[in-house]
Order: structure tokens, then sequence, then C-alpha cells
């Protein structure tokens, strides 16, 4: 192939998680794939298209003038689609072509991970709103401690409002710091969680650590605007006081309003009723990641190692293929350790799935019924191999080629389906729908339910062919259970496809536990961020009461000397806090819990097997919540109950 151009910098395809490094025409797809070339296949569709439109064109404009020969590519297909009702035939001719934007390219990879992505950006917020209501409490106390200065500096001429500039000054200052060093830590994070991104999933293709202008920006506008919108209330709070009282009181004391303390506790409060939000929706996602553990996938990944092999890429056709599978099988199968090996077309749980419509012997469809299967093709022992149960019937093997007659294995839920309480083997069936269709295709086996492209497939009708039958086989899957060491079994695999070619490349090597493993990466991601968000939340929370109950008993210091001096006893002074550290929490939770249920409905598309009532996760976040307040109240209590009476009456 000759290079005749090179791409502008920075271009990298027309879709996130897709960059690549060669642009070749499409009207050579069959010399790059000689098994599968499907330019003439008007039924398969395999190509994304984008345009540009004309200037002054809308994209409305342009669905109009696509309307009437879209019409008629739908009205060539309609004699081939089948037997369907007037109505249906109606529906069918009058699907229109839809333009989307494509100014930011395909969104695919932003589609599959929106949802995701807000729950987490959700979950930020809340995090970043305990840390700014514990900023507004420290914040508060300085302002209380202040108040003499602040009275000195009024009554020799300072105007409030000058003092309330003074105030946003200082928090803007600690806001901004706070954001250059959250932007060093963010850098150093995000690094570190691109790198545990499986490449297979496409995502880190394009991503960069770099901090380019807009996240800059974005981050100085957001540090500017909680400085201000949680540094006003202290400023002003601390600037409104009685000059006269404020300037009787000893330099040393510390004194405060009780408006003061009742709103530094509502902001505990808040701070405790978004961290019991944060702990449910982290106690879902972590049930819901516990349930796909646990989920019964129908076989046994262990001792399972899987490769995939593309010879059609090295200009094999799909006789050649066959014959290298066939001899790579049995090489393989002759290794010391290996206990079975088998193949798979679509490579299990890489969320890589085929399907098609089928026509049933005996089976009388109803109008519109949907009679798509999914399907895939694989090779002898495959079963056994993955520790699939056959239930019914024999395995495909070695006899089963391209010159003997079709075979299929079908799964428990299409033999429910189509052949209801009668043995499907011996059946027959056919791809496709329409008078003309034969079903040529015999059952001979029906194996128990499984799950394929996903760990949360919720499964149905699914059949099995022989690879051998597939006339466009290019490319296909191994699996080799062993007995020895991962590392040894891949070693020897490669010789001994290097053996038989030395210029075809192997590649998705892992074992089947790490590629499922590695299917669940979404959930386990947003499960630890989430928790890592929650904890880091009741840890903010904890300190937030901390904050407040300290101060409370600072302020209360001579009150609890008298009461000492009439005999309360020490427990009796520390229930005295802990009392409004409970009472504190319980508001809290009771506010909380129903808008945690409210954020649980919003993310229960994402859950798996759990739903946003679920009891556990409740009790369990209202006993941690509980667990922390009680701790952030623990040393304040403790204090209080260490005073000794006759200093705390010398207080002022």
């Amino acid at each position: 192939m000759s290079v005749i151009g090179v791409t502008q910098s920075g271009f990298t395809g027309v879709q996130v998680g897709q960059a690549p490094d060669i642009f070749i025409p499409i009207t050579m797809k069959k010399q790059m794939t000689p098994n599968w070339d499907s330019l003439d296949n008007h039924r398969d569709y395999w190509l994304a298209m984008i345009g540009r439109l004309k200037p002054g064109l809308t994209a409305a404009q342009a669905e109009e003038a696509f309307a009437p020969v879209y019409r008629q590519i739908l009205e060539t297909e309609l004699p081939l689609a089948g037997r369907f009702s007037p109505e249906t035939q109606q529906r069918f001719l009058d699907k229109r072509m839809l333009m989307e934007p494509g100014s930011r390219g395909r969104a695919i990879l932003q589609r599959d991970f929106k949802d995701p992505l807000l729950v987490l950006m959700g979950m930020v917020g809340l995090v970043l709103l305990i840390a700014c209501a514990n900023v507004a409490n420290l914040l508060m106390a300085r302002g209380a401690a202040r108040q003499r200065e602040i009275a000195i500096r009024m009554a020799v001429g300072a105007g409030r409002w000058r003092l309330v500039r003074q105030f946003l000054v200082e928090s803007l200052t600690l806001s901004l710091l706070g954001g250059a060093v959250g932007l060093l830590v963010a850098l150093w994070t995000t690094g570190a969680l691109i790198g545990v991104i499986p490449e297979s999933l496409g995502a880190v293709v394009g991503l960069s650590t770099a901090l380019d202008g807009r996240l800059l920006a974005f981050t100085i506008g957001l540090s500017v605007l909680t400085g201000l919108l949680f540094g006003v209330m202290p400023a002003v709070k601390a600037t409104r006081l009685n000059l006269e009282a404020t300037l009787r009181e000893q330099g040393s004391s510390v004194s405060g309003a009780l408006s003061q303390v009742r709103f530094r506790k509502g902001l505990v409060v808040s701070q405790v009723i978004l961290t019991t939000m944060l702990l449910v929706g982290a106690g879902l996602f972590a049930r819901s990641l516990n349930n796909l553990k646990q989920l019964d996938l129908g076989l046994r990944p262990d001792n399972l190692v899987t490769f995939a092999v593309a010879p059609e890429l090295n200009a094999y056709s799909p006789e050649r293929t066959v014959a290298l599978f066939d001899q790579l099988h049995q090489n393989i199968a002759a290794l010391p350790g290996v206990e079975s090996v088998s193949e798979s077309e679509l490579a299990a749980f890489t969320d890589s799935n085929s399907g098609s419509n089928i026509t049933v012997e005996g089976y009388q469809a109803n109008e519109g019924e949907d009679m798509n299967v999914g399907r895939n093709n694989i090779g002898p022992g495959y079963f056994s191999t993955m520790g699939i149960p056959l239930v019914e019937g024999r395995e495909f093997g070695s006899s089963d080629t391209a010159k003997s007659p079709k075979v299929a294995i079908i799964n428990e839920a299409m033999a429910r389906r189509f052949f209801s309480g009668r043995s499907p083997v011996g059946s027959r069936f056919a791809f496709g729908a329409g008078d003309k269709v034969r079903p040529d295709i015999e059952i001979v086996g029906v194996v128990k339910d499984s799950k394929h492209a996903t760990v949360r497939d919720k499964g149905g009708p699914f059949l099995y062919q022989p690879y051998s039958q597939d006339p466009a086989m290019g490319q296909i899957s191994f699996y080799v259970k062993t007995k020895q060491d991962v590392a040894a079994t891949v070693a020897a695999v490669r010789r001994e496809v290097q053996r038989l070619d030395g210029n075809l490349p192997i590649f998705r090597v892992k074992t089947l536990e790490g590629q499922i493993d590695e299917s669940l990466f979404n959930d386990r991601f947003l499960t630890l961020l989430s928790m890592c968000f929650a904890l880091l939340a009741a840890l903010l929370a904890s300190i937030g009461l901390y904050g407040v109950m300290a101060y409370t008993v600072t302020r209360r210091t001579r009150e609890i000397g008298i009461r000492m001096a009439l005999g309360a006893s020490r427990g009796g002074v520390s229930w005295l806090i802990l009392r409004e550290v409970v009472v504190l929490g319980v508001i809290g939770l009771v506010v909380g819990l129903p808008a945690a249920y409210g954020l649980g409905k919003l993310a229960e598309s994402l859950l798996f097997g759990v739903k946003a009532t679920d009891p556990p996760v409740f009790v369990g976040a209202g006993v941690l919540l509980m667990t922390a307040t009680m701790i952030g109240g623990y040393l304040p209590a403790r204090k209080a109950a260490s005073i000794d009476p006759l200093t705390a009456l010398r207080c002022e």
C-alpha cells in the first residue's frame, strides 16, 4: 500500500475512543477483509456515515430532501421483509432517515458513559457542597473569635461593608489556594485513573491528563463562585454585632449569638443530609456490583486462557482459515497440561453479539412476532471446555465440516420458546423468512442457558453452529483449559501459532476470569469512586460536627462548670453534648434518607438486581452515618466531661 497523504496534526478520527493510525479507501474493503466484503450486501449494516450540509441548509431540510429516496429504498426492501399485516407494512414504509449533529463526531462513547459520568458529577457536587459547608462553619467560628477585633475596627470608623469585603477576600484566597492544590492533586489522580482503564474499552484512546484552558477556567470559576457563596453569610454574620456589649466583654473570651450557633448546626445537618445521600448511593452501587459478581454465568471460567487470531487479515481464504483453526486446535490440545481446547467466533464477555431472524419447522409465527435469535460459530468441544452443561443431544465434532449436513445446537431458552415441551433434537430451522425459505439446519443438541456478550445479558433464544460451516470465517477466539501456569500456557500457545505461520500475530491474550472482570470495569469503577466520595463526605461531616460541638463546649464552659458544681456527673455532661450530636444526626437522616431514595431512583438504570429502596443499604448507611457523627461528637463530649468546675466558674 502506498502512502498518499498525512492528516493534520490533532485529528484522531470522528469517534472518541477510536483513533485510527491509517485511513484506507472504503472501496478497498474487500482487499482488507477478503472473507467479509459486505459492500455489495444492502442488508448488512456496519457503515457509519457523516456529511457536511451545504451553507444555509438545515438538518430538517436535508431530511426532507432524503425522504423520497429513502422511501424508494424501503419499498424495494418490503417484499424481502416477509409476510406482515398492512398496518405493519405501513409502519415500515413510514420510517424516516434521521440526522444527528456531527459537530463532535459520533457520540457513541459519550452515550454509553453519559449516565455513569452524570452520577459521578452529582456525587462530586455533593462532596463539594459538604466541603463548602465545612469552610463556612470554620469562617463562622473565626468570625465569632474575632468579634472584639471587629468591634474595635467598627468603633474607630471602619464601615461594615468594608469589613465584609475583607472577609470575602480571605475566603476567596482560601478557595483559590484550595483550587490550585486541587488541580495538582487532580493531575496526579487523573493519570492514575486513566492508567487503570482497560485499553479494550476504547475509552483510553485520545484521553489526556494535560491541563487545558477550559479546565483551568472551570477550576478558577468554581473556586471564585464557592468562595463568594460560602463566604458571604459568615462575613455578614461576623459584622452584625452590638458594639457596646461586645467591647465590654473580656478580650480573651469567645462569644457568639444564639442565631450563629443555630446557623452552624444547620450547616452540620445539611452535611449529614448530603452524606446520607452519598452513602446510600455508594451502598446501592456496591450491592449491584456484588450481585453481578455472584451471578451464575452458566459456565465455569476458572483455568481458562483465551486468545484471538485473525488469519483473514493475512489474506487467508475462508478455506485456509478453517484449515488453520483445525490444525491449531489439534496442536494445542496435544500440549502438556492442556485439558481441552475450543473456539468461538464471538469472544465471550466482550459485548460482541450477532443475530438473525429464523424460520422454525412446525412453528407458526404470530403477526409481527420477533423471530430474531442470537448466534455464534464455535469449535468442537466448546461446551465441555467452557463448562456449559449439555442437556440433550451431542456436541459438535470433527465430522461436522463444510461438506457435511448443516447442524446447530440451541440453548434451553430457544427450546422453550419454539418447541413447547417437545424435544427439539432432529428438528430443523433456517435463517430468514418468507415463502421461499426452506429449513435446512438440523438441531443436534440442547445446552443450558449461559451468559455470553456481557454479564448483564438478559438471556433469550441462542444457537450455535460449527465454525467450519461458516462460508466467511476469518477470525476466532481460542479457549484453552489448562492445569499449569497461565504464563507457561500462553508461551506454548504462541510457539504453536508461530510454528504454523510466523507472520500471524495473536491478540487479546488473557484469562477468561480476567475478561469477565474487565467487562465489569464500569461497575467496579463507579462503585470505587462512589465509595471514596461517600467516605470522604462522612469524614468531612464528622469534622464539621466536631468543629461545631467543640465551639459549643467552649461557649458553654461556664454553664458546664455550674452544672458540675451542682452535682452533675461526668457521664451526664458527656451525654449533654452527645445528645445534641444524636439530634443533629437523626434530623439529617430523617431528611437525607428520602432524598437518597430519590437519588437512587435516578440511578436505578445503572443498578443490577437492586432497587432504590434496598433495606440493607439504607440501614447500613444510617448506622455508618450515626457512627461518624458520634465519632465527631466524642472528643468535644470528652472535653466537656473533663472540665474542672473551679476553672469553668472563673471563665468569662
